[in-house]
Formats: structure tokens, C-alpha cells, sequence
């Protein structure tokens, strides 16, 4: 019915704000690696090795990540509960909650763009080289 078709509206907005926070996080990491070239090629001046910058910058946006994932399906959760509880009291049903393919969708997605960001800061450290 109508409530439907209201929760797949909301949830479709609330994934686009979800997507474009991630786009705002990418963009501020590139931006940061952009500020830190000189020290980039400082590091493989030195004789770091690019994988070895690399490992401690994935591991770093990989931390980042699993806190920001981990804090969004909690929200998710709670958010679930509280609007199903909300639409009961008022008498509206809503037979499909958040369920488990919800939150295995948004750790595929996690996991894609978390593979997206490593391969542009590779491409990023390694076009570091002098």
C-alpha cells in the first residue's frame, strides 16, 4: 500500500544521502593526498617502497570505514525499530522490516567502494614517483 511505497521513497533518499556522504569522504581523502604529494615523493625518495605507503594508507581508510559502517547500521537498526514501533502504535502493519539482504547489501556496497578508494590512492602514490 501507500505506506509502502513511503518507506521505499524514504529508504531510496536515505541511500542517496548515505552514497553522497561516501562521494564527500573520497573526495576529502583525495583532496588530503593531493596536499600531501611533496611528502609522498619525499617517503619514495627516501626509499619507501609504494606498497608500503600504500598498505598504511589503506589500512588507515579501512579503519575509518569499519567505524563509519558499524555506526550507519546501528543507526539503520534503531531507525528500523523506532519506525516500526511508531506505525504500529498508529495502526499501520508493515509486514517487510529490515532484514538481513538490507544489511549484506550495505556491506557489498562497502566492501566495493572500499575497493574503489584503494585503487585510486594506488594510482595516486604511485603516479607519486619521480
Amino acid at each position: 500500500g501507500i505506506v509502502q511505497i513511503i518507506m521505499v521513497v524514504l529508504g531510496s533518499v536515505g541511500f542517496v544521502f548515505m552514497l553522497l556522504a561516501f562521494v564527500i569522504m573520497v573526495l576529502q581523502f583525495n583532496v588530503m593526498l593531493a596536499e600531501a604529494k611533496p611528502e609522498l615523493v619525499l617517503l619514495l625518495q627516501i626509499g619507501y617502497l609504494p606498497n608500503a605507503i600504500l598498505k598504511v594508507l589503506g589500512t588507515q581508510i579501512a579503519v575509518f570505514l569499519a567505524i563509519v559502517s558499524f555506526c550507519v547500521a546501528i543507526c539503520v537498526y534503531l531507525g528500523a525499530i523506532f519506525v516500526d514501533n511508531m506505525l504500529q502504535t498508529r495502526g499501520l502493519i508493515v509486514e517487510n522490516g529490515v532484514n538481513f539482504w538490507i544489511f549484506f547489501l550495505e556491506i557489498m556496497l562497502i566492501l566495493v567502494l572500499f575497493g574503489v578508494q584503494i585503487w585510486q590512492i594506488r594510482g595516486k602514490v604511485k603516479s607519486s614517483k619521480v
